[in-house]
């Protein structure tokens, strides 16, 4: 937790890449018992690649709601975040 700390208290716009394995999973629960997932102290964010498991975007919903946090979903470029039809048909 330690490292969480000086990262979240020391360093402007930290954040953290959660690809929803149990190590990630971890990392955000330790972030939300310091309280930094409420206060902005640091973001939380993922990829959907558009070839993830369905459960995996359905699992990060589940996060979020529980911690109370959104994070940031990054995707193909100039594809809408979420929207696998557009991507399809992009590429």
């Amino acid at each position: 937790m330690y490292a969480l700390k000086i990262s979240c208290e020391n360093f402007d716009n930290a954040v953290f890449p959660n690809a929803m394995i149990a190590g990630d999973v971890v990392i955000t629960h330790l972030l939300s018992r310091l309280g930094y997932l409420k206060d902005g102290k640091c973001t939380v964010m993922c990829v959907d690649t558009f070839h993830l498991f369905p459960e995996t975007m359905a699992f990060l919903a589940e996060m979020e709601d529980f911690y109370g946090f959104k994070a940031e979903v990054f995707c193909a470029e100039g594809v809408p975040v979420g929207d696998k039809a557009a991507y399809d048909k992009k590429y």
